[in-house]
C-alpha cells in the first residue's frame, strides 16, 4: 500500500489504489466552463501527474523547478517526482536540506514547474508555493527510500558547494557500492521533502495539425478550477 499523508499519497501510487486516485480526479474538481475538452484535458494532466510518480519513463517524471535565485536571477533545475495528491493539488519531491533551493524556497517561495511529455508532445507549465513538509511526512518517505537511494544525503556538504577537485562528495567507505541501511542512515539528518500546492497551470499540446493551447486557474472561494483557450 502507498503511504497516506495529507489527503495524498506519498511515494508510489500502487495498482491496488490507482482507480481510486483515478476517481478522485474526475470527481473532485470540474471546469467552470460548458467546454467539455477544457474539463478532458485537466483530467488528462492530472493523471499523467499520478502516473509520473511511478513511471519513470514517463515525461512528467522529471520536470524542471524554477526558483529566483537569491541573487534574483532565476534558477532552474530538474527534480524527481515522488509523490501526487491530486484532492489538496500537491506535488511532493526529495531534497537535501543544504540545497540552494531551500534558501531559495524560504525566501521567495513562489515557484514554477515545467513537466514535458516528448510521447505524447504535451507541455504542462504549474505554478505554486513550495514549502519543506513536516517532519512525519519525511519521515515516511525516508521509510520508502532503499539504502542506495539514502546514500545520496550522505555527503559530506551540500549540493552545489565548491570542490578541490571532482567528486560525488560521499565517503570513501561509501563510493562505488550500494550501502547497508545502518551505514547512510545518518543521511536523514540531510533529507527534505518539498512539498509544492499549485493553483494554476498551463497545458500545451503540439500538433503538425496545429498547435491548442489551455490555461487553468484554481477559484479559492468556488473550490474548483476555471479554464480556457489561448493562443499557442
Amino acid at each position: 500500500m502507498a503511504k497516506q499523508c495529507q489527503k495524498g499519497l506519498i511515494g508510489p501510487i500502487t495498482t491496488q489504489n490507482e482507480k481510486n486516485v483515478a476517481e478522485e480526479i474526475q470527481h473532485s474538481r470540474a471546469i467552470l466552463s460548458n467546454d467539455a475538452a477544457l474539463t478532458d484535458i485537466r483530467i488528462s494532466a492530472e493523471t499523467a501527474l499520478a502516473h509520473a510518480v511511478v513511471d519513470k519513463t514517463h515525461g512528467f517524471h522529471l520536470p524542471a523547478l524554477a526558483t529566483l535565485g537569491l541573487n534574483n536571477k532565476p534558477k532552474a533545475r530538474h527534480i524527481i517526482l515522488r509523490g501526487f495528491a491530486p484532492i489538496s493539488r500537491t506535488l511532493y519531491f526529495y531534497t537535501d536540506s543544504r540545497s540552494h533551493k531551500i534558501s531559495e524556497i524560504g525566501r521567495t517561495p513562489d515557484v514554477n514547474l515545467t513537466f514535458y511529455d516528448p510521447v505524447r508532445q504535451v507541455q504542462l507549465c504549474i505554478s505554486g508555493r513550495a514549502t519543506v513538509a513536516k517532519a512525519d511526512v519525511a519521515q515516511k518517505a525516508w521509510g520508502g527510500l532503499t539504502p542506495l537511494g539514502r546514500r545520496a544525503y550522505s555527503a559530506i556538504s551540500g549540493t552545489g558547494r565548491p570542490l578541490a577537485q571532482p567528486s560525488s562528495a560521499l565517503p570513501t567507505h561509501l563510493e562505488g557500492r550500494i550501502p547497508e541501511a545502518d551505514e547512510v542512515e545518518t543521511g536523514y539528518a540531510n533529507f527534505t521533502v518539498l512539498s509544492i500546492t499549485y493553483d494554476a497551470f498551463d497545458w500545451l499540446a503540439l500538433s503538425r495539425e496545429g498547435n491548442r493551447r489551455a490555461q487553468f486557474s484554481w477559484q479559492k472561494a468556488d473550490k474548483n478550477w476555471a479554464g480556457g483557450w489561448f493562443v499557442p
